[in-house]
């Protein structure tokens, strides 16, 4: 438990009544993701609503995670070795979008990121990505 991360987490949003709408995309949530999940959580018993939550969080606010995840004593990789996943970053997830934004992400060692302001940014003005 992590009541420091369960407080910024509730304040993503996930999507539910969108992704409820979406029926054959919810089942097969269901079937392949939440019902194994539910199985193999033993004692913790995690409800479909709680899975749910954590979908909606990855499908709406997940990023891709590149191969510059790997720290320098690792082994090297190709990209395609490494497979495809997300990750979630709740605070790069509060920035708002721009078509002509002023600010980049970048993925930098062990999987973290890096938010770099593309122009000066007054003070007082919207960080967006």
């Amino acid at each position: 438990e992590n009541p420091k991360l369960r407080d910024r987490l509730a304040l993503l949003m996930d999507h539910r009544e969108e992704r409820m709408l979406e029926t054959s995309s919810w089942e097969l949530t269901e079937t392949h993701l939440v019902n194994p999940l539910k199985k193999l959580s033993g004692k913790k018993n995690w409800t479909s609503e709680e899975i749910q939550r954590c979908a909606g969080l990855f499908r709406t606010n997940g990023l891709a995670v590149q191969a510059t995840g790997l720290s320098p004593d690792q082994e090297w990789l190709e990209d395609d070795e490494l497979g495809n996943g997300r990750a979630l970053y709740p605070t790069m997830c509060a920035l708002s979008h721009s078509c002509s934004p002023n600010c980049r992400v970048m993925h930098s060692l062990n999987y973290k990121l890096v938010i770099r302001s593309t122009k000066h940014v007054p003070a007082g003005e919207e960080l967006t990505i």
